[in-house]
């Protein structure tokens, strides 16, 4: 068990270096969009082949969960035998295509170099690329408490969710989890057409992230030990953590709104329907650009924690 542990500690930290090195590359056929060219083909199929709605999205979900996991695992079996070396780099391969915190601070400075020159036309372009509200009217103050709140909630859905798993399960845990992250992004809408085909979906994605987003929760106060204020993420995060719509994503946003000594949430418009979601946090200080640089490195801090913390007990204490 030991060993299995030790093993999955190596080739989720080789993962993470990798990605913190290569990112995510646009000419490289990323297996995610793999993911998504099935999420498609099964949903058209069992939309066919199901009345019930709610089934048809479980009978594609589970389909999805099958190859994904399925392909990983023959991978992993097809090397099981080779050198630890060799086990190791392939299993990190797997576990790299499933994290992406080097591509969520990509998108980050994308928004905060033009928001720096007071280019705001140009920030506003680039943050609609990865937040589903309207940004055309945004301002420098919204435009950076929008790009604060996709760092915070992409931490977990991009980051340490799959780090959970790969630490649990070694690469197939990974690449299940991304498997329903990627259903929940495509099917968990509550509109007429995903209102009942995406349920069982978004139930996968809220269970399957209940446990990483709270670890996260309390690593990010841990980080916040650096530079930040671990006293107050800690407050705001048992305050406000549960006030978000998704019952994961607000323990994340509120704990880096506190970290960071700021309020995230509020209005937003959406298709131009207004959103009045609660504020997250205290306002003691007012949002600027330089948060969302706070904000990555607080993400890149509660990562390395997060593999950090596993391989410390198993070291000292095993």
């Amino acid at each position: 068990m030991i060993d299995f542990v030790t093993l999955n500690i190596k080739m989720a930290t080789l993962a993470f270096v990798i990605d913190f090195i290569l990112g995510d590359p646009r000419w490289f056929p990323h297996p995610v969009r793999g993911m998504g060219w099935l999420n498609t083909q099964f949903e058209k199929l069992y939309r066919r082949l199901v009345k019930h709605q709610i089934s048809a999205g479980a009978c594609a979900a589970l389909s999805v969960l099958f190859i994904c996991g399925g392909i990983a695992w023959l991978i992993m079996l097809l090397v099981a035998n080779e050198s630890e070396i060799t086990l190791i780099c392939t299993g990190a391969l797997l576990i790299y295509f499933c994290i992406a915190s080097r591509d969520l601070m990509t998108h980050a400075w994308r928004i905060l170099k033009p928001l720096q020159v007071n280019d705001l036309n140009e920030s506003r372009q680039k943050l609609s690329m990865i937040v589903g509200r309207d940004t055309a009217e945004l301002d420098a103050g919204q435009i950076s408490r929008a790009t604060v709140e996709s760092v915070a909630e992409n931490t977990v859905d991009g980051v340490t969710a799959p780090l959970f798993y790969a630490l649990l399960g070694g690469p197939i845990g990974a690449v299940l989890y991304r498997a329903i992250n990627t259903m929940d992004s495509m099917y968990a809408y509550k509109n007429e057409k995903y209102l009942y085909f995406g349920r069982i979906p978004a139930y996968l994605d809220d269970i399957a992230n209940y446990i990483p987003a709270r670890l996260s929760g309390l690593l990010i106060c841990l980080a916040a030990s650096f530079g930040q204020s671990p006293r107050q993420a800690w407050k705001i995060m048992w305050r406000d953590g549960q006030k978000h719509p998704s019952p994961n994503s607000g323990i994340s946003e509120a704990a880096i709104a506190g970290a960071l000594q700021i309020q995230l949430g509020g209005p937003s418009t959406y298709s131009g329907v207004l959103s009045n979601k609660e504020t997250l946090g205290e306002p003691i200080k007012e949002l600027e650009p330089r948060h969302i640089v706070d904000a990555v490195k607080m993400m890149y801090l509660t990562s390395i924690l997060f593999i950090a913390c596993p391989a410390i007990i198993l070291f000292f204490f095993i």
